[in-house]
């Protein structure tokens, strides 16, 4: 019996298509969710070099001494805090991830093209 003329390769063939979809839809929202998270990433990362500088600039004009540790404390209060401002959201998340997400379409159609 032949798998063509009965129908059977044309169905089985269907049923890989359609898991090969599925399995591409759920690899673009476990992508999706990873860029989500690498965008807070680095805005965390972007929220606590910002408050390094303005730290670092408001305690050169500062002319009160500082106790032992005072640096080591405000170097861990800073990372928490840019770990808040990134949790809130100052903005630059959506447009990393836009960024991300058009960088994958534009190396995807490249794909197909060649």
């Amino acid at each position: 019996m032949d798998l063509t003329s009965a129908g059977l390769y044309s169905s089985i063939e269907q049923r890989v298509r359609g898991r090969d979809e599925q399995i591409k839809a759920s690899e673009k929202g476990d992508r999706q969710s990873e860029y989500e998270q690498v965008a807070k990433d680095m805005e965390s990362i972007f929220a606590l070099q910002l408050l390094k500088v303005m730290r670092e600039t408001s305690e050169n004009m500062s002319t009160e001494k500082k106790g032992p540790g005072h640096d080591t404390y405000m170097s861990m209060f800073d990372i928490e805090l840019s770990k808040l401002f990134a949790e809130k959201g100052l903005g630059l998340q959506d447009a990393i991830v836009r960024f991300m997400s058009r960088i994958e379409n534009t190396e995807e159609a490249g794909s197909q093209n060649e």
